[in-house]
């Protein structure tokens, strides 16, 4: 039973009991005989000064007294939402949790000026915060009162959602309010939502549509017929957007939608971001043949990239498409010699190796991003030569080393893959180089604990125990958690750095609860 209606019922009995209701007549006697020397006590009207006395009373009265007050007040709804709002409005005004509990039995009212009011409430608890995580909180208490105000409700969320001098934040909050209160019958009227509005908001409506929709098959075909017929029609600033909602949405995606992705990823006269939103939702099902086969093709016709457009569509499709298709298409187009970095980088992930000075060519690139995309091919067994000019690159450029640090980890990378004794002997030497930065010498001993078994990470907590800086000290603790072959010293060093305590203790901590299951491993 609903709490109003349990509420209203045991207010009827409760006043029945105290205006003297009779007895009922015992099983199988005769019925009890009406009074008829004393005069029947009269029923009481309920009026606005019953009502005030009823707001009085949610007020100050407590349990049972607030709620036989709350319930005659909900059980007469035109009095009783007259005498709370005369409360709200009064001069001095009410206490916030005296305004609160008024709008909780205004909201069990309802009605279309509750609504209304609760959002105005809510506009003001907002504005009061300065910051925007105070104003996010600050709307919390307001969201289930307008949530239950069913058609009412919903007017006031979506003219919250339109409020443009409400923080971006609050109105997606609010937008996921109105996805998930609108009627099944009514939800494909909100994708007038679609790509229009504020780009969070956007991505709002996408993850709240799609968490609606799950588990809900009749809804969600309703949602894609809408969807697909608003492919052939809307204007081309909103078309990018529709195509990423209408990915977004599970198990939507058929054969009819990919080709008509296909033909809009390599149909030039549309606009670049069209095509490029296209070519993004078939990587996103590359898992369907008939994706990759439309990749393979945008990625054919954008080669060689003469224009920059050529360039984007290539790099997006190139990666979703079959190894053996994308190494035919980088050796036909020598493509890890192309000018640009996004896709010579995607290049060297399918550049045939030969000989022992394959890496050369990728490291002599002027993009950094390029040079590190080579060393990601690099894996053991490693040739010494190879070792050798990989380590060449960490330390001070002024030595010969690589002067970006993302190429620097890079290679770092590579020794660790590399796992062999010139390796090991590379990366131990980068533990204690002055010329090696702090977090590169990190990288170096994650490398060793993760590649190098025991005498790896032996190596890194010898290091550890030399009580180095605290800041390096942390990043030595925090490595050894990837250790393949914790050792004795390993766990001794470590423990002692938690007796200590401090950031250093507290790295050293995590790292022993990722290596052993017992608890007590320090005692």
């Amino acid at each position: 039973m609903p709490l109003a209606h349990f509420l209203v019922l045991a207010a009827g009995r409760l006043a029945a009991g105290l205006l003297g209701s009779s007895a009922p007549a015992a099983v199988g006697g005769p019925p009890s005989p009406r009074p008829t020397t004393e005069a029947t006590a009269p029923v009481v009207a309920y009026d606005a000064v019953a009502a005030t006395a009823d707001v009085d009373a949610i007020l100050g009265e407590p349990n049972r007294a607030y709620l036989t007050a709350r319930a005659r007040l909900v059980a007469h709804p035109e009095l009783g939402r007259t005498a709370l709002l005369a409360r709200i409005d009064a001069v001095p005004p009410p206490a916030a949790g005296e305004r609160k509990r008024l709008f909780d039995v205004l909201a069990e009212i309802g009605g279309a000026v509750a609504a209304e009011r609760i959002a105005a409430e809510l506009r003001h608890a907002c504005a009061a915060e300065p910051s925007e995580s105070g104003k996010v909180a600050a709307v919390e208490p307001w969201r289930p009162l307008l949530r239950d105000q069913g058609a009412h409700g919903r007017d006031a969320v979506a003219s919250l959602v339109a409020d443009r001098d409400l923080p971006v934040t609050v109105r997606a909050t609010l937008l996921d309010d109105l996805v998930g209160i609108t009627p099944d019958g009514d939800v494909t009227g909100l994708l007038v939502l679609a790509g229009r509005g504020h780009v969070e908001l956007r991505r709002q409506f996408a993850r709240s549509l799609r968490r609606r929709l799950r588990g809900n098959e009749p809804l969600r075909d309703a949602v894609l017929a809408v969807l697909d017929a608003e492919l052939a029609v809307v204007d081309a600033s909103r078309l990018a957007q529709v195509i990423q909602l209408r990915t977004a949405i599970e198990g939507g995606i058929d054969d009819a939608f990919l080709a008509r992705l296909a033909a809009l990823a390599r149909e030039a006269t549309r606009p670049f971001g069209v095509r490029v939103a296209s070519v993004r939702a078939l990587v996103s099902q590359a898992e369907h043949p008939a994706a990759r086969d439309a990749l393979l093709g945008v990625a054919t016709a954008s080669l060689p990239a003469r224009t920059q457009a050529d360039e984007i569509l290539a790099s997006l499709a190139l990666p979703a498409v079959p190894a053996e298709s994308a190494a035919s298409l980088v050796r036909a187009h020598r493509l890890e010699r192309a000018p640009t970095p996004r896709l010579a980088s995607i290049a060297w992930a399918h550049v045939e190796l030969r000989g022992d000075d394959w890496l050369e060519p990728g490291l002599g690139d002027p993009w950094p991003e390029v040079r590190a995309a080579a060393l990601g091919r690099v894996i053991g067994p490693c040739p010494r030569k190879i070792v050798a000019r990989v380590g060449g690159l960490v330390g001070r450029a002024s030595a010969g080393a690589d002067a970006d640090a993302t190429v620097q980890r890079a290679a770092i990378d590579a020794l660790g893959r590399c796992a062999d004794d010139a390796a090991f002997a590379l990366l131990r030497g980068m533990l204690d180089d002055d010329a090696v930065a702090l977090e590169q010498s990190g990288e170096a001993a994650r490398e060793l604990a993760r590649h190098f078994g025991e005498r790896g990470s032996d190596a890194v907590a010898k290091q550890l125990a030399t009580r180095p800086e605290r800041g390096y000290a942390r990043r030595l603790a925090q490595a050894l958690r990837h250790a393949e072959a914790p050792t004795e010293r390993v766990r001794a060093t470590l423990c002692a750095w938690v007796d200590e305590g401090g950031e250093v203790g507290s790295a050293a901590a995590a790292s022993l609860a990722a290596l052993y299951d017992d608890d007590a491993v320090c005692d």
